[in-house]
């Protein structure tokens, strides 16, 4: 199981001739005491969420590693990190834009089968490491998602 804190929620409407396609993007870092150490690369501590309105398929989120690297045009660089993509129903999404991100908190919780995939739980006895062989497969589709969306310490005090 990973827990992802997510924060500042972007939203992208994608129109074209023969579909539309709504998606919510947010940046995402490992929540509570999560870890999630990539094989021969160190920790991954960041990424990016994005969730697409729709009815899940038979994959129902996965998450994928993105290596490091470099703009050779512009020299900016960019830590490897982690992607998630899932697919959540209508009523689930229109819930997720509404919410007032300054007064939400979002989190979402992915599921995996830590027995069979590349994925493993690590040192720590409460789980909370998980180790990830991308050299195996750069990605892992979950078996279950939990999105948590709740109100802010400030919104509470407010």
């Amino acid at each position: 199981m990973l827990t992802f804190a997510l924060r500042n929620r972007q939203f992208i409407h994608e129109i074209s001739k023969a579909q539309s396609e709504r998606i919510l993007v947010f940046q995402a870092g490992l929540g509570g005491f999560d870890q999630l150490n990539v094989k021969g690369k160190g920790e991954v501590t960041e990424g990016i969420v994005r969730i697409h309105e729709g009815e899940p398929g038979e994959e129902i989120a996965r998450i994928i590693y993105v290596p490091a690297w470099v703009d050779s045009d512009s020299g900016s660089a960019c830590p490897h990190c982690f992607q998630v993509e899932t697919r959540v129903p209508p009523n689930t999404f229109q819930t997720l834009l509404d919410y007032d991100e300054q007064k939400a908190s979002f989190q979402l919780i992915l599921n995996f089968d830590m027995a069979d995939g590349n994925l493993r739980y690590g040192w720590a006895p409460d789980g909370s490491v998980v180790d990830w062989d991308v050299e195996r497969q750069a990605f892992e589709v979950a078996h279950s998602v939990t999105l948590i969306c709740g109100n802010t310490d400030e919104a509470e005090n407010t």
